[in-house]
């Protein structure tokens, strides 16, 4: 497991790390942050493909990840796919709860 007290002294993101540590977050081995995405089913294979676009939105909540994809695509909850990905911090940022993709990731990357 990374510690966070490590990212403050190579990244200089501190912000980031408080981000993390007041929402109690545990990296994976590879340091990536545990997350989920929901997207409509039909969409799945299209980002297993393409990866994730720069500013795709993700979440700590499975559930509020397949509510926001319903709301956003306009699709009934029962076809909507929510997947657990771990993401790169140096691919992502925060703003309030949320995570969003700074830039693109490929899929494999998640896995």
């Amino acid at each position: 497991m990374i510690k966070l007290k490590n990212i403050i002294t190579e990244s200089g993101a501190a912000w980031k790390a408080d981000w993390m540590i007041r929402r109690n977050i545990q990296l994976d081995s590879l340091g990536r942050l545990p997350a989920y995405h929901g997207t409509p089913t039909k969409n799945l294979q299209s980002i297993k493909e393409n990866g994730f676009r720069s500013h795709t939105y993700f979440s700590l909540k499975s559930e509020y990840s397949k509510q926001i994809a319903s709301n956003y695509h306009n699709t009934p909850l029962s076809k909507v796919t929510v997947i657990e990905v771990f993401l790169p911090l140096n691919a992502i940022d925060f703003v309030g709860p949320d995570i969003f993709s700074t830039r693109v990731i490929k899929f494999e990357e998640t896995q």
